[in-house]
């Protein structure tokens, strides 16, 4: 299956608005202090006890369409930061390959992925040994073409749209888990 990154950014905000809203149902939002690799935030996050995981309420003096999710139950965590797994960056201010969130396409399709770009800080973490251990660990990547065919290899997370799939895939990729993330794309 031939997959591109949709560029729209009405739809990728219309897929923001609805990956937050599937974590955030039925949950309620409390404060917390969530850290980062150069400090911390004290804002508000969303505990979906169902799958284990929290996603924050970005500050209003942050870029609106970045999704944090992490798995410490904020209520039991007291002690420190809740601390960031997994975050996935679909900002309409960031472009090209600078964005390592995306929402992919099939043409009738919508999918939540992430190009292992991450910011390591130091030897032997970054996006090259983030997609070795993920292909060596937990699944395959799709290689999706820019207009100018330049491939880019993703790791997709799920369909937004299903979210009795969605839901569990995200949690086992902000945390612990292990499943192919392959099979949910290849069944359409």
């Amino acid at each position: 299956m031939k997959l591109t990154r949709i560029e729209d950014q009405s739809e990728i905000g219309a897929a923001y608005r609805s990956v937050f809203s599937l974590v955030t149902r039925g949950t309620n939002p409390q404060k917390a202090v969530v850290g980062y690799h150069s400090g911390n935030v004290s804002c508000r996050v969303a505990w979906n006890s169902q799958y284990g995981l929290w996603v924050m309420y970005t500050p209003k003096d942050w870029d609106n369409h970045l999704l944090v999710f992490g798995t410490q139950n904020p209520r039991t965590h007291r002690h420190g930061s809740l601390n960031i797994t997994c975050q996935i960056n679909v900002s309409e201010s960031s472009w090209g390959r600078q964005r390592a969130g995306a929402v992919l396409s099939n043409g009738t399709t919508t999918y939540l992925a992430h190009n292992g770009g991450i910011a390591g800080g130091k030897e032997g973490v970054g996006k090259a040994a983030f997609l070795s251990w993920y292909r060596d660990h937990i699944s395959d990547t799709v290689d999706v073409a820019d207009a100018k065919d330049n491939l880019t290899p993703y790791i997709v997370i799920g369909k937004i749209a299903q979210p009795a799939t969605f839901l569990p895939a995200l949690a086992a990729d902000s945390g612990e888990g292990n499943r192919s993330f392959r099979s949910d794309v290849d069944q359409d």
